[in-house]
């Protein structure tokens, strides 16, 4: 595993970072176009998780600018590999600038080439993506049936990444059970497939989104009613995400809290979460979720 991956895993960002960007390489002598191809690719790959852990607006358009330039030579001189790498990386770029199409036909060409070099694990991610593309967008137009048409396609998927890689089963397992637990009362098979991919992300130790599994479970436990599992697994989910700087589940897990004891009567716990909720999204400037803690305290008074 390269070292910044490692970082990556760990969620140690700004190492990951510094170890990868290609502007603290360009003073290097003797530097090769393919070394600075691969570090820009894995620098952007750092870049998008910080930037969903951190709620941080992502530079698309710096992004597509700066792989376009090496676009000649990654077609002329690229290996299969670098390739694949690269339509990958640009695939992503296009996508945050709006062009879908362009975006899908370069996330193809990297499948075909990480077919043909027998790297089903980036095959298997690539699936993985691409079909929760399909289920976020059919999530925003609310369309139910068609959602839980996808349970045999996330069944296929999971069955294909099972056998290729635990990253990608991490993301469908995961995916399958906001189905469950979204669109269904079936909150026991919703637990089951969250605590896979908890386990699964523990198991390759991927810490940045453990703590969004962590309080997937905390949901299914408050709509199963089971208040004390919920508090606790809440509890873990910000705890973790305070020491990785997660922005989202340092606030969300309390304000759910907060739900809970209110539900409850106990409306003074229920406010001291709501603060901590409030305190939590000032602190990272996190607008929306100010306007919904503040919404909840005023429901209290």
């Amino acid at each position: 595993m390269l070292q910044s991956e490692k970082y990556l895993y760990e969620a140690r960002f700004e190492e990951a970072s510094k170890s990868t960007n290609p502007q603290a390489f360009d003073s290097l002598e003797g530097i090769k176009t393919e070394h600075k191809v691969r570090l820009t690719i894995q620098y952007l790959r750092v870049q998008r998780f910080t930037d969903i852990v951190r709620m941080q607006q992502t530079p698309f358009r710096e992004n597509y600018q700066l792989l376009q330039q090496y676009m000649e030579f990654v077609e002329k001189k690229g290996t299969k590999l670098l390739k694949a790498q690269y339509f990958l990386a640009y695939s992503s770029a296009l996508r945050g600038i709006g062009n879908q199409t362009e975006a899908n036909e370069f996330e193809e060409r990297a499948k075909v080439l990480f077919r043909k070099l027998k790297r089903r694990d980036k095959v298997a991610e690539i699936r993985a993506n691409q079909l929760s593309r399909l289920h976020n967008e059919l999530l925003s137009k609310g369309n139910r049936d068609e959602i839980l048409a996808l349970i045999p396609k996330y069944n296929e998927e999971i069955e294909y990444s099972s056998k290729h890689s635990d990253y990608a089963l991490s993301y469908n397992t995961r995916h399958l059970g906001q189905i469950y637990r979204r669109q269904t009362d079936e909150f026991e098979k919703a637990l089951d497939w969250f605590e896979q991919s908890l386990a699964l992300r523990k198991k390759i130790q991927f810490k940045p989104f453990i703590p969004a599994s962590i309080s997937s479970l905390g949901d299914v436990y408050m709509k199963m009613g089971e208040y004390e599992k919920a508090i606790q697994a809440y509890e873990q989910s910000a705890e973790l995400s305070n020491k990785i700087g997660f922005v989202r589940y340092q606030y969300y897990p309390r304000l759910m809290i907060g739900d809970i004891y209110l539900k409850k009567g106990e409306k003074d716990l229920a406010k001291s979460h709501f603060q901590k909720a409030l305190n939590s999204a000032i602190k990272n400037g996190y607008e929306s979720g100010i306007e919904e803690a503040n919404e909840r305290l005023k429901s209290i008074d």
